[in-house]
């Protein structure tokens, strides 16, 4: 697999956790405050009577939740890789 594919394919993976991650985050919030999620999305939600304000930003956490899914790809390629040339040899 080329380099630019296995980016493609692991930010592909990514994204999908990352929006699944974001929604699932984004419904559960029933009062005003601050959570961080699991892929690094900082979501702060002010709730009044009137209006709910919400505000997104970005943590470190985001850059490793994707250096983590590059790293888990990688893996699996490489033992993929592996078993078929050991299934080709036999």
């Amino acid at each position: 697999m080329k380099i630019a594919k296995l980016l493609t394919t692991s930010f592909i993976i990514w994204l999908i956790l990352f929006l699944i991650d974001y929604l699932y985050e984004l419904f559960q919030i029933s009062e005003s405050g601050e959570r961080v999620t699991l892929m690094g999305l900082k979501i702060e939600s002010h709730i009044t009577k009137d209006e709910i304000n919400t505000y997104f930003s970005l943590t470190p956490q985001l850059l490793l939740s994707f250096i983590i899914v590059l790293i888990s790809v990688s893996i699996i390629y490489f033992l993929a890789t592996q078993l078929n040339k050991n299934k080709k040899i036999e």
